[in-house]
């Protein structure tokens, strides 16, 4: 009987731990991906945005250098170099393109982590 309950409990937690590490795999869907954006953009943006209830999204696997900033909470921004990185690309255009281009913001694909900011000119 003992051996019997060692073994389900042992087969319990290998499925667990396999279900786990299956998750880290799939990315987030779009719609997170664009809530996590509204969050962003909405704190760090004063023009007005053109599409933001329909942003272009994007997946993305970035082979060259490209850098992107971010600040937290009024902190010093740091730049972030995305090479290498699969990430949404999530695209606002505003009223300001003409002068400094639209509003781009990179997400990890898989964590939802924010990486950061295409500068803007």
């Amino acid at each position: 009987m003992l051996k019997k309950v060692i073994f389900i409990i042992t087969a319990l937690l290998i499925f667990s731990i396999t279900n786990g590490c299956e998750d880290r795999n799939k990315p987030i869907t779009q719609q997170e991906t664009q809530r996590i954006a509204e969050t962003v953009v909405e704190d760090t943006e004063d023009a007005q945005i053109n599409n933001y209830n329909s942003p272009e999204i994007e997946k993305i696997q970035e082979k060259n250098t490209h850098k992107v900033a971010f600040s937290n909470n009024g902190e010093k921004a740091t730049l972030t170099d995305i090479k290498g990185k699969t990430a949404w690309k999530i695209t606002y255009y505003t009223d300001l393109d003409g002068l400094l281009g639209p509003i781009i913001v990179y997400i990890d694909y898989f964590t939802g982590k924010i990486y950061g900011f295409d500068l803007r000119y």
